[in-house]
């Protein structure tokens, strides 16, 4: 039977329950300093909190992706993506050769598209 149970309270709260000894709550960045009141050894400390890392182990990555995504705008992206040599653009809900005939209504003169990548 375990000695140490963990549980995740929600909104970065735990609790720490020594079986029938004691019980805490407390936050990832001060468990280091609530369980050194206790008057243990460094050792037990330190192998408490390895196996609280275990049970709930850090994000790996550093960032959010879509955080950081979100912080660019979507024209920044795809000029990014363009000199990278993407081919980017937003389909339209109609055809082409549709666009194709608006165009030619106003002047323009549309030849056929330059490369495959916009069929």
């Amino acid at each position: 039977m375990a000695r140490y149970k963990w549980e995740y309270l929600g909104q970065g709260l735990y609790q720490f329950t020594e079986i029938g000894v004691r019980t805490f709550v407390f936050r990832r960045r001060n468990l280091r300093q609530l369980l050194e009141e206790f008057g243990k050894s460094s050792h037990w400390v330190g192998s408490l909190i390895r196996e609280f890392n275990k049970a709930f182990p850090y994000e790996t990555c550093r960032f959010k992706k879509e955080k950081v995504l979100e912080s660019y705008s979507l024209g920044e992206l795809v000029a990014y993506l363009r000199e990278r040599g993407y081919a980017v653009y937003a389909p339209l809900p109609f055809r082409d050769e549709d666009i194709v005939g608006h165009l030619g209504k106003f002047g323009f003169k549309v030849s056929r598209p330059l490369a495959d990548d916009f069929k």
